[in-house]
């Protein structure tokens, strides 16, 4: 069987469900709190969530040294191996020596699979650029899955996903699909239904997550599947019974909660806003990292008013 065969069929009998985007935790004076880690799987596990994404934008990567990353990816690999499904460890960065340094390190510890976002200042302009750049770090892991990650809104990369599978297939023996967060859903049906479905497109809109079910999508990874997953799970389940009216209901819960937290976003930044939120239910993920800012006491208790107006508190559960 071909090799590349072989390994998106492989990711896609073993990628399914709900993957949650983690936080990094700090400490109250900005240190990487790796002693959360542990209480972190502890808490995802009891929400029966299996499968977690390292490094990302929830993350906060970008404002991580490459030694933090590393430290935080094996931390994750000794607290959730054996309990967690899938480790799945975002290893891009702005230049191509710290991410391929990143990529054989996740190998080394053995990571499921890896991702990378483009570099985002000298930003792949076409899409031989971006093949080329995703081939040599796929390089660097040659066992390992491969996950192209694109959000554009973050990267201001907006090139077309069905052209970038089409060329990067042949190229990349181990891609296997596309963290897809960006809104096209035309495109993302497209990634979805190539080569018989060869792909496996990991979703990564939250507010859009049955929009994607209802494609045929079955994976998707996401910041509230840190403190809501229930909703989604229950999304999942009303659908497989062709429910549509729970599955609507729970959807319209979610986007109730994510718009809240977006408009206080816009102040402190959005992942600082969803930090909030984890604390909330009892997670202390510490404060982000510059820029973003921590919302001031006043506006945090009126954060927690207008959550708690959603229902929140109710219906995570």
């Amino acid at each position: 069987m071909d090799e590349s065969i072989a390994m998106t069929g492989t990711c896609r009998k073993r990628l399914t469900g709900l993957c949650a985007a983690v936080f990094t935790p700090f400490t109250p004076d900005g240190e990487v709190n790796y002693d959360m880690i542990p209480k972190y799987v502890d808490h995802l596990v009891g929400q029966q969530v299996e499968n977690v994404f390292i490094n990302g934008t929830t993350g906060e990567s970008t404002l991580l040294t490459v030694e933090e990353r590393k430290l935080i990816a094996e931390a994750w690999i000794d607290s959730g191996r054996g309990r967690l499904k899938n480790i799945l460890i975002h290893v891009g960065t702005d230049n191509l020596k710290d991410t391929k340094d990143l990529a054989d390190h996740a190998e080394s510890i053995k990571a499921d699979a890896i991702s990378i976002m483009p570099p985002v200042y000298f930003k792949p302009r076409n899409i031989k650029q971006l093949v080329y750049f995703c081939k040599e770090v796929a390089s660097a892991a040659p066992s390992l899955p491969f996950f192209y990650y694109h959000i554009p809104g973050m990267t201001g990369v907006e090139l077309n996903m069905e052209d970038f599978l089409q060329a990067a297939g042949p190229e990349i023996p181990t891609l296997c699909g596309i963290k897809y967060s960006g809104k096209n859903m035309m495109d993302a049906t497209q990634c979805l239904l190539m080569d018989g479905k060869k792909y496996k497109i990991l979703f990564g809109a939250d507010e859009q997550l049955l929009s994607a079910l209802a494609v045929g999508m079955d994976s998707a990874i996401g910041t509230t599947y840190n403190f809501m997953p229930r909703p989604f799970q229950r999304m999942i389940v009303a659908l497989e019974h062709c429910d549509l009216d729970t599955a609507r209901k729970e959807q319209y819960r979610a986007q109730a909660l994510i718009n809240t937290a977006l408009r206080y976003g816009k102040e402190a930044g959005n992942v600082s806003v969803f930090k909030e939120i984890m604390l909330m239910i009892g997670l202390d993920m510490g404060p982000p990292r510059a820029p973003m800012i921590r919302l001031d006491a006043a506006t945090r208790k009126t954060l927690q008013w207008e959550v708690e107006q959603t229902g929140f508190f109710q219906w995570i559960h």
